[in-house]
């Protein structure tokens, strides 16, 4: 199991993501985090906990997509997992993940559900079983509880980098029109804090997916 962070001045919550990672039940877990080449304490909490982290790269980047891609080559496990520096998994993510994957080996994505926090404190639970069928109408289920195979990033392509916020959906959708099989795996797996790129530049990103949605499926 590979598990990505990227970040860029994530000084304020890193260190949770970062916790929530090498505290997890399974053992095994080869963590990368890719900065974008942060000013704000951030390189210096990571460094923290350098015995914990296999690759870590800072410097310039073209965007989250490009980010994203980074550290997809750079991974080796069978299943990969992305975690923003703004979001944290539950303890036992990665082991439900793992025991689903044992059981079902053949499905290209596992996901779960994430708890998405909003602004005013407030919080929803986004995802549940056969989420992925809605994809066609649009984010059925988000980047942080979505786990993904190895193969499947080289079968189906990598991120868009064209894309500056919906790339997570863009490659969700992208790959499920094309043949790739999910897997709920029945659980809670990440939370999602307020604040990050795509909530701030909502219009941005929406447009992003209808322009995916258009592509895809023709409306």
């Amino acid at each position: 199991m590979s598990i990505i962070t990227i970040v860029l001045n994530g000084a304020k919550t890193i260190e949770d993501t970062i916790n929530s990672v090498i505290g997890q039940t399974a053992d095994n877990i080869e963590y990368i985090i890719i900065d974008g080449g942060s000013t704000d304490g951030t390189i210096d909490i990571v460094k923290k906990y350098a015995k914990h982290i296999e690759v870590f790269v800072s410097e310039p980047d073209a965007g989250i997509g490009n980010a994203f891609n980074k550290g997809v080559l750079a991974a080796s496990g069978e299943i990969i997992g992305i975690i923003n520096s703004d979001d944290w998994y539950e303890k036992n993510a990665v082991a439900e993940v793992i025991n689903t994957y044992g059981k079902y080996p053949y499905y290209d994505v596992y996901y779960g559900s994430c708890n998405i926090i909003s602004s005013n404190g407030a919080s929803i639970t986004k995802g549940s079983e056969n989420s992925h069928l809605l994809l066609l109408n649009g984010m059925s289920i988000t980047h942080p509880p979505t786990f993904v195979k190895r193969d499947a990033y080289f079968k189906y392509g990598l991120f868009n980098e064209n894309y500056r916020i919906a790339m997570d959906y863009e490659w969700l959708l992208r790959a499920y029109v094309n043949g790739a099989i999910f897997k709920s795996v029945g659980a809670l797996l990440a939370h999602h804090r307020p604040g990050g790129i795509s909530q701030v530049n909502y219009d941005e990103g929406y447009a992003e997916c209808l322009k995916a949605r258009k592509e895809y499926t023709g409306k």
